[in-house]
Formats: C-alpha cells, structure tokens, sequence
C-alpha cells in the first residue's frame, strides 16, 4: 500500500511539473508579433512618396516613387529585418539600399525604436497600380527576456503614373540635377584627312532615376563616317541618402570621305521632379573639314572617274573618226574649191566636182545630177562662184559616223586623179 501512495505522488507531482511547464510554454508562445501588434508593443506602417515627408499617390512615367516601410517596437530589435520580395506588372522594382534607417522616437511617453526600409518603383506605363502587402521578418524581444521572430505584413497600397504633360516627342527620361558632358577628342586639330579616327564620349548623370532609363543617345550612323560605338557604361550609387545615375558611352569615328563631316547635335528631354518641367537638352555637335588622300579620292569618286574616262575614250575616238573623214576628207576638198574660185581658177573647180562625184558614186559624169541652170553655168565656164557651190552641196556625200576610215585615202585620190586627167585628155 505505501509502494502504491509512493507511486501516485510521484505521478501527481509529474502531472503538475507538465502542466507548468505547458503553460509557461503556453505563455511565451503568446506574445506573437501579432499579439505585440494588438498590445501596441509593435507597429508597421507603409506608405508612398517622393520622400520620406511627402506621401503622394500621383506619379510620371519614369520616376522614382519610393515605397516607405517604417517598423518600430517599444522593446528593441534583436536581430535583422528582412523585406519580402515586391514585384508589381510593368513597374521596375529596386531596393538601392540594402540597410535601414534606425532612430528612436518618442511616442507617448514611450522610446521606440524605429527603422525605415525604402522600396523604389519605377512605373514603365501611365495607369493605376496597385502595391500588394509586403511580408516583413522581424526579431524583437519579449517579457520573457528572450526573442520573438515572425513575419508581419504591410497594408497594400496604390498609386497613379501619368504621363508628362507636354507629352515628349523623342527620348525622355524622369530625375533631378541633371549634369552631363561632352569630349571630341583631338577636335582642336585644324586639318583632318581621310583615315583619321576622333573620338566622342558622352556623360548623362541625374538624381533619383535609373541609369538602365537613360537613352542611348549617340548616331549609330553618320554621313562619311564609320562608326564603332562601345557598349554604353551604366553605374548606379547611393551616397550620403542620394540616389545617383551614370551613363557614358564612347564613339570612335572613321573618317572615310573628304569635304565636310557633321557631328550631328545630341537631342533629349528631360522631365524634371523638382521644377515639373519638360526640358530639352542639346549637345552641341561639330563640323570637320576632311581632305582627301589620293587612294580615298580614287575610292570616293571611282564610279564618277570610271565615267569621266569612258566619255573622254568614246569622245576621242569620235574626234579621230571625224577628223579622218570629213575634216581631212570633205572639209579639205571644199576649201580647195573655195581657193580654186577665189582665184577664178573654174576649169579645176570642175576638176574637183568629176572628183567628189567619183568619190560619191563612182561614176564620173555629174551633168545628170545637176539642174539645167547650174549644168550650164559649170560646162560654159561661166565666171559665178555660186553655181559651183550649190554643184558642190547637190553632190555632197552623207556622212555615216560608222564607216571605217580607208586605209590609203592618198592612193584613192590619187587613182581618181589620174582617171579624171586620162579623160579630159
């Protein structure tokens, strides 16, 4: 009987041992991050602005809109916050800093310890958006004197993207302090020739933008020129609780061709947060005088050159034909029958008409071919210049720019010469 009593207390004291036990656990588990919520011992708050002190629901397209998560407790935080992951439809989403803000304030009488986490949103397309509620891991202490990690959600949001009014009507991007530069290499230099390189290099920086949201803004090509344009530079930093963007590229320009070549002007607009102004932005370009070497000149004009000398064969050839035919063959006739009536010489004026209609027809009469009035006026000698000319021109041998010239015009002559004597004798 005393074993058995023996027995049960001790089963009774382990039933109580238990039953403590059970509810200290109990206890410990209680104070969640949702009961320290309810007891205002935790508290999450979550809202939109261009900075911390002004919430805004009212964006452009292209700026930065920064979500502020504050996470504050009245005991203190035993470990790091974690942020869940934000993904919002055609919205860049980016988290510039990866720490939080901490700082205390007083709140009713109590010390809180806070910290402020940002979120920055880039809206791609005007509309309405909405921010879903963001998971938040955090790690305070408890009256136990020990640590308490849970997850608290954010109240979901929403925000508007308009577009800038006016509306930009060439690349465009959203920020603020707007710097940038230009560099032409070697542009001083008074005279470039064909096979000379410059190069350009352009810089944009701005404030509270993404470098991945600034244009490219050099030519891809240009007149005269072959372009080689490095991949564009884009760095973006968080210094002393600013937002910085970098962009540069660099273009290294062939000169291929002489005369002038144009650096054509960089354009862009800019919308600005601070002044909400659409400015536009001109890099000024320039102008090169570019002289030829003698291979570019052959290169650049070759199809002009080619042709030049096509039209100077085709004209000498036809100079040499004309010259052959006519200016050594009729031409020299007539201006020796113009000598020959100058000095009233008719007898070897008519000698010189039997030839020309030799030469023409190959017969040696030319009464049949005459008109009565100027037959009569050769055959009777009569002294008029005038009636051997229009013999001559009735005469006259068409010339046909596709005969050949004769190989021995001198014998021909010749030949008619002394056939033209044999009869008159």
């Amino acid at each position: 009987m005393m074993a058995n009593a023996r027995v049960n207390a001790q089963r009774l004291i382990l039933i109580v041992l238990s039953c403590i036990l059970y509810f200290s656990a109990g206890g410990v588990a209680a104070e969640t991050a949702e009961q320290l919520l309810q007891t205002h011992n935790l508290r999450i708050k979550a809202w939109l602005g261009k900075d911390a002190s002004t919430p805004t629901d009212t964006f452009v397209v292209n700026q930065q809109a920064t979500l502020y998560i504050e996470v504050g407790t009245t005991r203190w935080f035993t470990a790091g916050t974690r942020l869940g992951h934000l993904d919002i439809a055609n919205a860049i989403v980016k988290q510039r800093s990866s720490t939080a803000t901490n700082y205390t304030e007083q709140i009713n009488g109590e010390t809180w310890s806070m910290q402020l986490w940002e979120l920055q949103i880039y809206p791609q397309v005007e509309g309405d958006y909405m921010v879903p509620s963001i998971p938040v891991q955090v790690s305070v202490s408890v009256a136990s004197r020990q640590s308490v990690t849970d997850q608290v959600l954010t109240q979901p949001t929403s925000f508007v993207a308009e577009m800038p009014k006016p509306i930009p009507d060439q690349a465009w991007f959203t920020g603020e302090q707007l710097t940038y530069s230009q560099n032409l290499q070697d542009i001083t230099r008074e005279q470039f020739k064909v096979g000379d390189s410059v190069m350009r290099e352009v810089k944009v920086s701005a404030n509270n933008t993404l470098s991945i949201l600034i244009p490219n803004l050099l030519s891809e090509q240009i007149d005269g020129v072959r372009l080689y344009n490095s991949p564009a530079t884009r760095s973006d930093k968080y210094e002393r609780g600013e937002y910085t963007s970098n962009y540069s590229q660099k273009q290294t320009a062939i000169l291929q061709t002489g005369g002038e070549v144009t650096f054509p002007d960089i354009e862009f607009q800019f919308w600005n947060t601070q002044t909400n102004r659409l400015e536009t932005i001109k890099i000024e370009g320039q102008t090169l005088t570019v002289t030829h070497t003698p291979l570019s000149f052959l290169k650049a004009y070759r199809t002009e050159l080619t042709q030049l000398i096509i039209v100077i064969i085709l004209l000498f050839g036809l100079y040499t034909s004309v010259k052959r035919r006519w200016i050594a063959g009729i031409e020299s006739q007539r201006w020796e029958l113009e000598k020959r009536l100058f000095k009233g010489e008719f007898k070897q004026a008519r000698l010189l008409l039997y030839r020309r209609e030799k030469s023409r027809s190959g017969d040696n009469t030319i009464s049949d071919k005459l008109d009565a009035d100027i037959n009569q006026a050769i055959q009777t000698d009569r002294a008029e210049a005038k009636y051997y000319r229009r013999a001559w021109k009735v005469l006259r041998k068409p010339w046909r720019w596709y005969q050949l010239p004769r190989a021995l015009p001198q014998l021909a002559d010749r030949k008619r010469e002394a056939d033209i004597d044999l009869k008159s004798e």
